[in-house]
C-alpha cells in the first residue's frame, strides 16, 4: 500500500493489479509504499520493485518561465511525447532476503539404553507394550536443533498416568556436568545452573541426555509422562521450547478353576463396584490345584466345575477364549458353558462350540463358566484351563491421558494393541484342576488322601498297643494270686 495523502490522495492507495496514480508528482516530492513479507525457516526471498512515470510538460507562465507545475487541458495533465508516444521514466531496485533456522530445540524421548532410544512411543496408539513387571530404560535426548546457541535451560518431566519413573532422573549437559532432577509438585524438574550464569551455552548442535527406570505392573495404569524443554537465544532472548511424550500399557487376565459345589469367590463388593477374586480368597481344599488338594467324588455322584476368569490387569481386552484341557482321566462333560451376561454377552456361552468371545471384558470384570464332572468308581481327572484375551489399546483425551475407556475408531472398530512384528497382544493365563473318587489310587491322591490311612493305622497301632498292656496286666496280677 502507497500513502498518497500528502497529495491528496489515499493513504492506502494500491498499485496491485497493474493500477495507476494519476495525479502529480512534482520535482523533489516522495512517498511511501509497504508490503509484509514472512518467510519460514532456511526460505530465501528475491524481488525487484520498478517504478514507472510519465513525463508532464512543464507549464508556463505568462512570461514563458515554467512554474514547477505540469501542463494541463483543463481536465488532464499533459503528457510529453517522443514520436508520437508519451514520453516515461523508469527505475528499479532488487530486494533480497533470507532466513535462518534461529533459536530451536528438538526433544525425543522413548525406552532403550545409554543415550539410544530404540522403541519411540509418542502417541498411544503407538505405546510399547510391557509384559507384567518388566522394566525399561527411558532415555531422553535433547538437541539445539537451531542456529543459535542457547541459555537458561530448563527441563521437567510430568507422569500424567501410571507408574512413576523409577530411580533418579539424572541429565547430562554439553559441557560435562550433570544434575539429578528434584521434585517440583508433580513434575520432575532440573535447570542446567552454568546456562544461567553465563559459564556456559548450549551450542547448535548439542545435546543433552537423561535417562530413568520405568516398571510396569499389572495393576498400574497405562503409562503416560510428558518431558518439557524451555531456553532462550544466547543473543537474541527468543524464547523457545518443545516437548515430546511417552506411552506405555500392558495386560492382565486370570482364571481360576475350582470346586462348584462350594460358593463362588467374590467379585463384586457390597456396594456392587467389581473386584479381582484371588487364589488366596478360595476355600481351603476348593482350588484343588494338585493331588494334594484334590477333590474327592463319590462314584457316580456329578459335581459342579466352575471356572472364574478376570480382566485382572488396566487395559480391555477382547477376543477371549477358555479351553480346559484333559491331561488324565474322566473329562468334564461337553455342556460346558460360561455366564456372560454380567459384562454384556449371553447368559450360556460355549467356548467349546463357539470359539473366541468377541465382547470386551473391561478392567476389573469377571465372569463365571461352568461344567459337570462324574468319575466312575476308582476313577481321577486332572485337566489345565487356559484364558487368553487380545489387548486393547486404551483411550486417551485430547491431551493425551487415558480415559479408562477401549479405544474404539469412528467406525466402531476395536483398536487392538499388536507388537512390534504385528501380532496381536495377546496375554494369559491357566490354572489346574484336580478330582479323584474316595478310595483310588494312594500314589495318586496324595496326602489328601493318605493322611486317613495313616491315621486309622496309628488307631489300629494303638489299640494293639492298648491290648498288649492290658493282656500284660492281667498276667501279672494272676502270678501275684
Amino acid at each position: 500500500m502507497a500513502d498518497l495523502s500528502a497529495f491528496g490522495d489515499s493513504a492506502s492507495f494500491s498499485f496491485a493489479d497493474g493500477a495507476r496514480w494519476l495525479g502529480e508528482f512534482r520535482p523533489g516530492e516522495s512517498f511511501y509504499a509497504t508490503t509484509t513479507l514472512t518467510l519460514g525457516a532456511l526460505q530465501t526471498h528475491t524481488g525487484e520493485v520498478t517504478v514507472v512515470g510519465t513525463i508532464v510538460v512543464p507549464e508556463l507562465d505568462v512570461d514563458g518561465v515554467p512554474t514547477g507545475y505540469g501542463a494541463d487541458n483543463g481536465f488532464f495533465l499533459v503528457a510529453a511525447l517522443v514520436d508520437g508516444a508519451p514520453a516515461t521514466v523508469t527505475d528499479s531496485d532488487p530486494f533480497n532476503a533470507k532466513t535462518g533456522v534461529g533459536p530451536q530445540i528438538g526433544i525425543q524421548l522413548g525406552d532403550g539404553s545409554g543415550s539410544t532410544i530404540v522403541n519411540d512411543a509418542d502417541t498411544m496408539a503407538a505405546g510399547e507394550i510391557y509384559q507384567p513387571g518388566e522394566t525399561r530404560t527411558v532415555v531422553f535426548t535433547v538437541a539445539n536443533t537451531g542456529t543459535e546457541a542457547l541459555r537458561d535451560v530448563v527441563i521437567d518431566d510430568e507422569v500424567l498416568s501410571g507408574a512413576e519413573l523409577a530411580g533418579p532422573l539424572v541429565w547430562t549437559f554439553p559441557d560435562g556436568t550433570s544434575a539429578t532432577a528434584t521434585r517440583v509438585g508433580g513434575k520432575l524438574v532440573v535447570r542446567w545452573p552454568r546456562s544461567f550464569d553465563g559459564t556456559s551455552t548450549w551450542a547448535p548442535g548439542a545435546v543433552i541426555t537423561g535417562t530413568a527406570k520405568l516398571t510396569l505392573n499389572a495393576a498400574d495404569a497405562p503409562h503416560v509422562n510428558v518431558t518439557n524443554v524451555s531456553a532462550r537465544g544466547a543473543t537474541s532472548l527468543v524464547p523457545v521450547t518443545a516437548s515430546d511424550s511417552y506411552n506405555a500399557f500392558t495386560g492382565a487376565i486370570q482364571v481360576i478353576e475350582y470346586d462348584g459345589e462350594l460358593p463362588d469367590p467374590a467379585v463384586k463388593d457390597a456396594a456392587g463396584n467389581w473386584i479381582v477374586p484371588s487364589k488366596p480368597g478360595v476355600q481351603s481344599g476348593q482350588d484343588a490345584d494338585n493331588a494334594a488338594t484334590a477333590v474327592v467324588y463319590t462314584p457316580g455322584e456329578p459335581k459342579k466345575v466352575r471356572w472364574v476368569i478376570s480382566n485382572t490387569g488396566t487395559t480391555a481386552m477382547t477376543h477371549i477364549t477358555l479351553d480346559n484341557l484333559v491331561t488324565a482321566g474322566t473329562p468334564v462333560g461337553d455342556e460346558w458353558t460360561a455366564d456372560l451376561s454380567p459384562i454384556g454377552g449371553p447368559a450360556s456361552y460355549s467356548f467349546a462350540r463357539s470359539g473366541p468371545w468377541s465382547g470386551i471384558l473391561l478392567p476389573g470384570q469377571s465372569f463365571f463358566a461352568q461344567g459337570t464332572l462324574t468319575l466312575p468308581a476308582g476313577g481321577t481327572h486332572s485337566n489345565t484351563v487356559t484364558v487368553t484375551g487380545a489387548v486393547i489399546i486404551p483411550e486417551v483425551n485430547r491431551a493425551g491421558v487415558p480415559t479408562g475407556r477401549p479405544s474404539i475408531d469412528a467406525e466402531g472398530n476395536i483398536q487392538l494393541a499388536t507388537l512390534a512384528d504385528g501380532r496381536r497382544f495377546i496375554v494369559s493365563a491357566r490354572d489346574p484342576f484336580t478330582a479323584v473318587v474316595a478310595g483310588a489310587g494312594l500314589a495318586y491322591t496324595g496326602t489328601a488322601l493318605l493322611m486317613p490311612a495313616l491315621i486309622a493305622l496309628q488307631l489300629l497301632i494303638a489299640g494293639g498297643v492298648l491290648i498288649f498292656f492290658a493282656r500284660r496286666g492281667r498276667l501279672g496280677r494272676s502270678k501275684a494270686v
